[in-house]
């Protein structure tokens, strides 16, 4: 059963298996945001589903992160008014991000891509709108009422990384994948939850060390450090999910929702607040000389036939400010 040209969906012993059907590269795109939300809504009004299964389309695949040329191309208009706004700037992204989050209520009424996209597309304001989606996104994941597992086969970095750790469980494949908040590698800092999410399963101290640096964590090192509930082998991923899945569909459900609820009233501070809190700060990263580098080289490196892992091998070793000049 397809959802949409970006998701498939399968259902399963009340286990529904939603699959990412990404472009070349796994890259994150709006498209696949919309897509998934939508899906996750949908799911929520069948009452024959009791657990919830995130994995890639294809083995090999989850989420490498999130379009850099996305990103890039909805921050230009915004990286034009900087200068002018100059200290008016974190002030000018809260309110536009505001409205952006009133703006995108409509969609349960009618289509992603309505009139106000259309209208707003090339401003400061279509960039807002595109980030408000993607962090509606966590936030759904985050209070899901049902119990969500990301099996995990594939990169989930950047953005696929904050994704999969708004849900309840991690699996993940041994061999070359990565798990890791690699921004600070491309000139931005973890803007959806990322930094919220870490600090809670790994204390500060950790977080720090996963997000300044960016490091790529392999299966057995992710669970090391409690951010994967178990790691697999690559043939096992799957039946694992299933198993998980299936202990959690044994349980009442208004038990596992609450649980969830408890879990989420239990932390000391809401992730609604630490996502505006960096609304304007991932805006501002966006917008410098050295995040606008990072996807120049990007571009040239793909071009040239390198993978984005090889890509990221090399960012680990960079000075971004060498190739972008001093920041702003």
């Amino acid at each position: 059963m397809n959802a949409s040209p970006h998701i498939s969906l399968h259902f399963h012993e009340q286990v529904a298996t939603i699959r990412l059907c990404l472009d070349d590269g796994g890259y994150m795109t709006a498209p696949v945001v919309n897509a998934l939300y939508d899906t996750l809504r949908s799911l929520q009004r069948q009452p024959g589903v009791r657990a919830v299964i995130l994995t890639g389309e294809h083995p090999g695949t989850f989420i490498t992160h999130y379009s850099l040329a996305e990103i890039h191309r909805v921050s230009a208009p915004t990286l034009a008014l900087k200068p002018w706004l100059r200290g008016a700037f974190p002030l000018a992204i809260r309110t536009t991000m505001a409205l952006a989050r009133q703006w995108i209520r409509r969609d349960r009424q009618r289509p992603h891509e309505g009139r106000i996209d259309r209208w707003m597309r090339g401003t400061p304001v279509e960039g807002a709108l595109l980030y408000a989606r993607a962090n509606r996104l966590i936030r759904t994941l985050r209070h899901y009422p049902l119990p969500v597992i990301a099996a995990i086969h594939g990169d989930a970095q950047g953005y696929g990384m904050e994704l999969a750790l708004a849900c309840d469980f991690r699996l993940m494949a041994r061999g070359r994948y990565r798990l890791g908040q690699i921004e600070t590698l491309v000139g931005l800092i973890p803007g959806s939850g990322g930094i919220h999410h870490l600090v809670k399963l790994t204390g500060s101290a950790k977080a720090a060390e996963l997000c300044l640096l960016g490091m790529r964590l392999d299966a057995d090192q992710a669970c090391q450090a409690g951010l994967v509930y178990r790691a697999t082998d690559p043939d096992a991923l799957e039946q694992t999910a299933h198993q998980l899945a299936q202990q959690l569909v044994q349980k009442s459900p208004t038990t596992l929702s609450a649980i969830k609820a408890c879990l989420r009233d239990s932390e000391s501070s809401s992730l609604a607040l630490s996502l505006a809190r960096s609304e304007p700060r991932f805006m501002d990263a966006a917008c410098t000389p050295q995040s606008l580098a990072c996807y120049t080289q990007q571009q040239q490196q793909l071009a040239e036939g390198k993978t984005s892992a090889q890509y990221l091998e090399h960012q680990s070793t960079l000075n971004l400010n060498d190739a972008a000049g001093p920041a702003r």
